[in-house]
């Protein structure tokens, strides 16, 4: 009130000194109700306070500094701002060092202020770092069954807040929640993802279809890991391509993407009955992604799937020579025979086999533009190597015989 009625009057030093007090009062509200994150009306609360603070108050006091610049000491000018900065630093610097905190795609996440979480987290820790022992089946169940655990009390805690206006502590609040959702869930594809490959190891040799659909299945499961949606509104300096975990999951989406076309070629093989053509075109695409998921791999120092990336290449080599050769032989002959042909008699003479197709069905005609000279020689050849005698003799004696209508009275 004192800050209005000093502006009314233009007492604009007054005024400037009024509303500095009444925002740092308010930012001491704020923050006093912020530290006490289970009450949700309280948080709200916090919000309005620090909204007021910084919308309303913080405008009129730039205001004022401008029109009473003359009259304000240099010390109240320049700290008027950093000191409400400097006590929000100094209490984060304090609540970083006395807490536990989770890092995540560049951001930081107290666990203290969720204690559910904290033990869950510490119970899980340590099979998460070690990937040998998440080969036990029940190590492996009891992992899962935490991170669901875990993704269901971070869904119960956003529920709190969804209903709630947009605020800087409830943003942050949301934005924490993002966070943990998008750290559990990263952890329960991959340790599923590698417990699927991991089991695909130990089995018999399956076929060519059962192959290319556990393949399709695992590709989804990557793609969910690099498709996670993490909120980064409150970090714009996030860059996907600085962060090692996406690098990861990208570099687990080529090589299962590489797997995955080699057996789709396998299956245009085999079951599909698909044309070389096709085939040759998916061995192209999936040597394409081996070498690209090799380099990949090699950047994120998973070298544990270089030698499955290695065999993947001595396949797809093989195949394709297979392939070549199979075509050499559809266009030259093969002993097997030619599947289907269209092409006359005499453009198979230098085939080394001419194949089943040769007289069941007869092989089609190919026009030919010739000059009137080429029939009378053709028609003297005929006549000079063919008799007409017994041609006309078949004729005679197979012309019908005219009756005449009489003899019927």
């Amino acid at each position: 009130m004192k800050g209005n009625k000093g502006l009314e009057s233009k007492d604009y030093a007054a005024a400037f000194r009024q509303y500095t007090a009444s925002r740092t009062i308010l930012l001491e509200l704020a923050a006093k109700l912020q530290s006490n994150n289970d009450d949700v009306d309280k948080l709200a609360l916090s919000d309005l306070w620090t909204t007021r603070a910084e919308t309303v108050l913080k405008p009129l006091i730039r205001f004022c500094q401008y029109e009473a610049k003359d009259k304000l000491d240099p010390s109240e000018v320049k700290g008027w701002d950093a000191q409400s900065n400097n006590k929000a630093n100094n209490e984060s610097k304090k609540s970083a060092n006395d807490s536990m905190l989770l890092d995540f795609r560049n951001q930081a996440v107290d666990l203290e202020t969720y204690p559910q979480l904290a033990v869950l987290y510490l119970k899980m820790e340590e099979v998460l770092e070690n990937e040998s022992s998440q080969k036990d089946e029940k190590v492996f169940l009891q992992l899962l069954a935490d991170l669901d655990d875990a993704l269901g009390i971070v869904a119960s805690e956003n529920s709190r807040y969804a209903s709630l206006p947009a605020g800087p502590a409830v943003t942050a609040k949301r934005s924490e929640l993002a966070t943990l959702k998008s750290f559990f869930t990263f952890h329960k594809l991959q340790i599923q993802r590698k417990h699927q490959e991991d089991s695909l190891a130990d089995t018999a040799e399956e076929s060519v279809t059962d192959l290319f659909h556990f393949y399709d299945a695992l590709q989804q499961n990557a793609q969910a890991v690099a498709d996670l949606v993490v909120d980064t509104k409150a970090n714009d300096e996030y860059n996907p391509e600085d962060d090692p975990h996406w690098l990861e999951a990208q570099a687990h989406v080529v090589r299962i993407r590489a797997f995955r076309c080699y057996y789709l070629a396998c299956l245009y093989e085999t079951v599909l009955n698909g044309t070389t053509a096709q085939v040759l075109a998916l061995l192209h695409q999936s040597r394409v992604l081996q070498r690209r998921a090799a380099e990949e791999v090699a950047a994120c120092e998973l070298d544990d799937y270089l030698p499955g990336l290695q065999d993947l290449k001595t396949k797809i080599g093989t195949m394709q020579c297979r392939t070549e050769a199979n075509r050499c032989l559809e266009v030259a002959g093969a002993s097997t025979g030619i599947k289907t042909t269209n092409r006359p008699l005499w453009q198979r003479i230098d085939d080394l086999d001419a194949g089943s197709v040769l007289a069941d069905d007869p092989p089609s005609t190919i026009p030919l533009p010739c000059k009137p000279t080429f029939f009378d020689l053709a028609g003297t050849f005929v006549a000079d190597s063919v008799s007409t005698d017994a041609l006309d003799e078949y004729i005679r004696e197979n012309e019908p015989k005219k009756e005449s209508s009489g003899g019927l009275f």
